[in-house]
């Protein structure tokens, strides 16, 4: 079902930019609501017309590059995206867009290297950590992913993903105290306080 207020801002972006219809950023926000609606053929022509408008706004190759990759088209999702981070090299979306995009084809490094570019510029952002814990994870460095697991965890104490992760990280390290203390914390937050462990 479509959210209505996602409808609304459509219409309100829609009649923004007949009164000025080479607006970039209004453009692109069109285009990441159709987007967030499924309606991607229009997302896409509301990316393309603004980067036809302004072919150096690398927040619409960025958006368009996360549209590729959602569609599954991913050597024109990482065009795109490389594209973006050459004109704006702080786009952490586009970071993590490429780290995501690069995960699921099992290429740990590049999704690591685009994780840490991510966390260097916003190293105390929880989805940030949380993701580069992920990939260590996935490729076996489980040191590095208790350590990204540890620091999302200084910023979100109660977050259960974090907790879970941390605790099952430092059970691969052989580190049981420190394991089964985060694992409580992850059960206490989950289902209420358990009494023996």
């Amino acid at each position: 079902m479509a959210d209505p207020n996602l409808e609304r801002l459509i219409g309100v972006l829609q009649d923004s930019l007949l009164l000025n219809g080479r607006d970039v950023w209004r453009r692109t926000q069109l285009g990441e609501t159709f987007h967030k609606l499924g309606k991607l053929d229009e997302a896409r022509g509301a990316f393309q017309r603004a980067l036809k408008d302004d072919p150096a706004y690398a927040p619409a190759h960025a958006a368009l590059g996360k549209l590729f990759a959602d569609e599954d088209r991913w050597p024109e999702a990482e065009t795109s995206l490389r594209h973006a981070l050459q004109l704006k090299p702080d786009l952490v979306d586009a970071f993590v867009t490429l780290a995501d995009g690069y995960a699921r084809r099992a290429d740990y490094a590049r999704a690591s290297e685009a994780y840490a570019s991510a966390l260097a510029l916003k190293p105390e952002m929880v989805s940030l950590l949380r993701g580069a814990a992920k990939v260590a994870v996935a490729s076996k460095r489980h040191e590095d992913a208790a350590r990204f697991f540890g620091m999302a965890r200084q910023e979100a104490p109660d977050d259960p993903d974090v907790l879970l992760g941390l605790g099952l990280a430092l059970g691969e390290l052989s580190r049981h105290a420190e394991a089964r203390e985060a694992l409580r914390a992850y059960t206490a937050k989950r289902d209420g306080p358990i009494e023996a462990w």
